[in-house]
């Protein structure tokens, strides 16, 4: 199921780090291109939302979709 809104928060953790999305990207070892469509449709998998946890140095369960 994707989530879009969950997008614009991991844009704000991004900015808030420092990262540009290409740098961003790189971290995570994908393209850019890739994250900007995963942040646009809101759509991870568990394995890429647990390393966007781990490059933003925040707790997993503040970059998972609220289901509601």
């Amino acid at each position: 199921m994707p989530f879009p809104e969950n997008g614009e928060k991991i844009r704000r953790f991004i900015k808030a780090r420092g990262f540009t999305q290409a740098r961003f990207a790189s971290l995570l070892g994908v393209e850019e291109r890739s994250l900007r469509k995963m942040l646009h449709n809101g759509v991870y998998d568990l394995r890429t939302l647990y390393k966007m946890a781990k490059v933003l140095d925040v707790d997993v369960h503040l970059l998972v979709p609220d289901p509601e």
